[in-house]
């Protein structure tokens, strides 16, 4: 994307072709002569840093075009143009958070020049947050992952599995902020680090829980939220770890997207878990989004359709050897050393670090039992 690159969206010609020819060289300036023009570059070409709009247009004013232009393009700077009489107009829209600056007509060229330069800087700050968040944060959680998928293979494996499932739903969904449904996904689990070893045995088997067991397994959500919760700007990722098993109630609908958007992503995680349990309990696919169906009133009415979109074509499995494994593939068994210990858990996904400990145990006198069963398709 280009930070530098801003749309101009006015129904005066003349001032779009004034706006070009002051700006062109500081900026690479695109123009739309009606509000339906501009959301229609900005939903085709995602590549506007800033987009500025007219207050006054025919069918559709500012306000209304820039509130549009977040939901299509939620990181674009926005700025509006004024005359004096709408001046208290943008103010609130700036003060709802749906404008970063507005300019008063007539703009002298060197204020708008910096309005827009503060902007441009404005877009790379968000997009570098956003990398940060998405890259940065996301690669050390991933490694954090992979260590504690060594001291509970079983409840990593069943994490694998629910993240891979997950970011499906996602995509399939055209959700946005799809790293926070993902780092939700990937600590879903975390809890479970507390339960024996013998209650997620029965978990990843469809073994029914003593009642004590239960109760425990219970809780591994508000415990996971409590552990997530400590690492900084991962405060909505606990909240959705926190929800997982809640039902979703559509009475408690929000007009803060960003709060339906944590709700329908607990949503997701509370039908990813219950499938894998179906599956893991021995029901084909077909089966578990049955039982899915049954009780669709736990969850939210988009998910279940998206669901069974996804199964339209069925994975096939491929035994290989250990020196045949590659990052990307997914173990659809438990993986074992030569003398029983569990290595990794069914639905793991390999990666680079994985694959090569794997290896070493194979080399070494611990062994590994060969060949190990993968999936040859990421939905299993």
């Amino acid at each position: 994307m280009s930070t530098n690159r801003i749309l101009f969206v006015d129904d005066d010609e003349n001032i779009l072709f004034s706006m070009q020819r002051q700006l062109r060289k500081h900026f690479s300036i695109e123009v739309a002569k009606t509000a339906e023009e501009g959301l229609q570059q900005l939903s085709t070409a995602n590549t506007f840093g800033v987009v500025v709009s007219d207050m006054r247009m025919p069918g559709m004013d500012g306000v209304q075009f820039l509130g549009r232009a977040r939901q299509v393009a939620p990181d674009i700077v926005r700025v509006m143009l004024t005359g004096d009489a709408d001046k208290e107009t943008a103010i609130q829209a700036v003060n709802r958070g749906e404008i970063f600056r507005f300019l008063n007509k007539p703009c002298p060229q060197d204020q708008l020049v910096a309005t827009l330069t503060a902007c441009v800087e404005q877009h790379r700050l968000i997009n570098a947050e956003r990398e940060l968040l998405a890259n940065t944060l996301s690669g050390s959680v991933s490694l954090l992952t992979e260590i504690l998928s060594l001291a509970n293979p079983l409840a990593f494996g069943r994490a694998s599995r629910i993240k891979r499932l997950a970011l499906e739903l996602g995509e399939q969904m055209h959700l946005p902020r799809l790293w926070e449904l993902k780092l939700a996904a990937m600590f879903s689990q975390i809890g479970c680090i507390t339960l024996p070893d013998s209650s997620m045995h029965k978990l990843c088997h469809g073994i029914p829980l003593s009642a004590a067991e239960d109760q425990l397994f219970q809780s591994h959500p508000e415990a996971g939220q409590r552990m997530i919760e400590r690492i900084p700007r991962l405060d909505v990722v606990a909240r959705v770890i926190g929800q997982q098993f809640c039902d979703y109630d559509p009475d408690l609908t929000s007009q803060d997207e960003a709060e339906e958007r944590n709700r329908l992503y607990s949503s997701i995680l509370r039908a990813v878990s219950d499938f894998d349990f179906y599956i893991c309990g021995g029901a084909t696919v077909e089966r578990a989004l049955d039982r899915l169906g049954r009780f669709k009133q736990r969850y939210h009415p988009q998910v279940l359709q998206s669901f069974a979109d996804m199964y339209s074509a069925a994975p096939t499995e491929q035994a290989v050897n250990v020196m045949q494994l590659k990052e990307g593939m997914v173990v659809n068994e438990n993986v074992f050393s030569e003398s029983g210990n569990l290595l990794l858990g069914r639905g793991q996904e390999l990666t680079t670090v994985l694959c090569e400990r794997l290896r070493a145990f194979a080399s070494s006198a611990v062994g590994v039992r060969q060949p190990i069963q993968i999936l040859t398709s990421s939905k299993n």
